[in-house]
């Protein structure tokens, strides 16, 4: 029988669910979120980590705090996704898109120096795919022209450059927490600084935000069981796997159609009710923080031989060795052409895939003009992200390997 493998797998379990809920019905201790906090302020190697509602209300809540110049333009690769810049522009700031490097899929630094204007207020480097940036040029240049640094570690929580945690190079960073990821607390995320400055004015502006009722928090857990369940082999292999079938037949990708976000603003909405990191967060995050050395190590593993099993197949690109830090492989991103044949021959063969959701920002509306983006467009166009989850073993690792070659040659 063909074992099928889904293109990913939560990095948690329903048993952990269960636990960190009990414990924050039961327990006397309320601050728990900010024992979490500290730990994973330390963890990162900074001063103060704010838990906050999103990785995209940390980085308005840096810019809040920031109160960089109007009109200012904000140096950020060419290949992203849609929030980032629209956010930009909501607080008057003008994105400035640099082309990304094919080899590491993050931004080119040596494009770095000659975008750079008097208008230019900041960098974000953004660790895509946890890969991480070349950190030791990106502070040279930021400290040469005075310019904040806003390090976007979305994809790559525990990431390692120079022995340094990713999230501690720059003025300040973000975290995402979100289901999907090597770090998640099936939300939320975490702004982290070493400036106390930064962080009071960031935690205040927070604070003003308007609350979710406990009915978010459980349509999170529902979700995140959800998740769980559907992943589980053998619903996956009698349920997934025929919806999946089907939908591949009739020319679309049912759960990209679910999951993917369409390209909108993102409005400084003060309304809008976020659902606020607690106490049931602050138990869940101190289980996740006590193994995700343990997990990054096995994506990592699991990255390397995925490499090196595919090391002499043509048709096909990914990213080199990462020579100064660990790419903890929050994805494993392959370029090639006719991705959309391509993913389908690979379900053919039990292997599940993603077709990506990042955007060229250049290419966004009313981003005209903004940048290089020949590279970008490439990663985009030819991306697909093979399943490379921690509970992946050697054997699922063959197939894979084996079944991308094979959907190469037909």
């Amino acid at each position: 029988m063909m074992k099928y493998i889904p293109r990913f797998k939560p990095s948690f379990s329903i048993w952990e669910i269960i636990l960190a809920l009990r414990s924050s019905l039961s327990s006397k201790n309320k601050d728990v979120l900010c024992i979490f906090a500290d730990k994973f302020a330390r963890y990162i190697g900074v001063r103060y980590a704010i838990p906050v509602p999103s990785a995209r209300v940390a980085f308005m809540a840096i810019l809040e705090a920031l109160k960089l110049p109007q009109g200012g333009e904000v140096i950020m690769p060419s290949l992203t996704f849609h929030c980032i810049p629209s956010i930009l522009k909501e607080f008057g700031l003008r994105p400035r898109f640099v082309d990304i490097d094919l080899n590491t899929n993050c931004i080119d630094v040596n494009k770095l120096t000659r975008e750079i204007n008097s208008s230019t207020v900041a960098i974000i480097p953004v660790h895509l795919y946890g890969y991480a940036c070349n950190m030791q040029v990106i502070r040279e240049i930021a400290d040469r022209f005075d310019l904040k640094i806003i390090e976007d570690c979305a994809q790559a929580c525990g990431g390692v450059y120079r022995g340094r945690r990713l999230g501690s190079f720059g003025d300040a960073a973000i975290f995402s927490f979100h289901c999907h990821k090597n770090f998640s607390l099936l939300g939320t995320g975490m702004l982290v600084t070493d400036s106390k400055d930064l962080a009071e004015k960031a935690a205040s502006w927070v604070n003003s935000l308007n609350s979710a009722g406990p009915g978010a928090l459980i349509r999170q857990i529902i979700y995140a069981i959800g998740l769980c369940v559907i992943t589980y082999p053998l619903l996956w292999r009698g349920f997934m796997v025929p919806v999946l079938s089907i939908c591949n037949y009739l020319g679309f990708d049912f759960i990209e159609t679910l999951t993917n976000e369409s390209c909108r603003g993102q409005k400084k909405d003060y309304r809008k009710r976020y659902l606020m990191p607690g106490v049931f967060h602050g138990f869940f995050g101190l289980c996740q923080l006590a193994k995700i050395d343990g997990i990054n190590k096995r994506r990592i593993e699991n990255g390397e031989a995925l490499t090196k099993h595919l090391g002499n197949a043509i048709g096909i690109a990914f990213s080199s060795f990462a020579p100064f830090g660990e790419n903890i492989f929050s994805s494993f991103v392959v370029r090639v052409k006719r991705k959309k044949e391509f993913r389908m021959r690979l379900f053919r063969r039990g292997i599940d895939s993603h077709g990506g959701n990042m955007f060229v920002g250049p290419l966004l509306p009313e981003m005209e003009g903004t940048g290089e983006f020949a590279n970008a467009l490439e990663a985009k166009g030819c991306a697909v992200h093979l399943p490379i989850y921690h509970q992946i073993t050697s054997q699922d690792l063959l197939e894979i390997a084996d079944a991308v070659k094979f959907a190469l040659k037909e």
